[in-house]
């Protein structure tokens, strides 16, 4: 299994404020966390770390990085599905699901199609909003995935670039009371930015921000990752 991150040695308050969001996520229906900073200030690190404590020593996150050139529709609604391409085959062969829900995500994440090729293809209805039926899906794996031990969670880290499609889907998810926390890492609330990621959500988030580090902390920080396996010792923070 991957190292266990250590708990970041700056930001105290930030990772009892998400370790707190963690516990609250247990009772369904907890408001989107934003955890937000300049880049290389240690948000993913804070958040892998809090995941990992939480969950006694194990990732319970879905996770997804979204990319500043990746335009795809549903690109990371996709990161999530191929990631757990057993799981969604087993959800999809279960319950009343539209073969055009299969096809749909054979679609967006083409590595799933070996995967769904062998599923049964009843045929209960067409697809009528293919963001409400991912929206479902992810739902359901987030749940099937880590719900029956401990909190499902899902972490959307350089949120600022996730393509619109997604968002929809996820902004649903947020709206619905099912015990799934949304986590979303991000550097839109810098203050050159006149759109910040959390100010278009559906539900009002609780937002952790993260402060420019000095070069004393930086080095601290780089120290903590090396140790974790997070960092290569010969790569060096953007």
């Amino acid at each position: 299994p991957p190292p266990v991150p250590q708990p970041p040695p700056i930001h105290k308050d930030a990772y009892a404020a998400v370790l707190g969001w963690i516990s609250s996520a247990r009772d369904g229906g907890a408001a989107p966390l934003v955890i937000d900073g300049p880049s290389g200030v240690g948000k993913t690190h804070l958040w892998r770390s809090a995941a990992a404590a939480a969950g006694g020593g194990s990732q319970i996150a879905l996770y997804g990085k979204a990319g500043q050139a990746d335009e795809r529709p549903y690109g990371v609604v996709t990161q999530l599905l191929a990631a757990h391409p057993d799981e969604v085959a087993a959800i999809l062969s279960d319950g009343d699901w539209p073969a055009a829900v299969r096809a749909v995500v054979i679609a967006i994440a083409p590595s799933l199609a070996s995967h769904l090729s062998a599923l049964p293809t009843t045929d209960y209805g067409g697809l009528t909003d293919p963001a409400e039926d991912l929206t479902r899906l992810l739902s359901h794996l987030a749940l099937r995935h880590c719900g029956r031990r401990r909190t499902a969670l899902i972490c959307i880290d350089d949120y600022q670039w996730t393509d619109r499609y997604s968002r929809k889907v996820l902004h649903r998810l947020m709206e619905r009371s099912v015990p799934v926390g949304v986590a979303l890492l991000t550097r839109d609330r810098a203050p050159h930015r006149s759109d910040p990621a959390g100010d278009g959500l559906p539900v009002s988030p609780l937002v952790v921000p993260l402060r420019a580090l000095t070069r004393e902390e930086t080095r601290e920080f780089v120290d903590v990752a090396i140790a974790s396996e997070e960092l290569p010792s010969d790569e060096m923070l953007d």
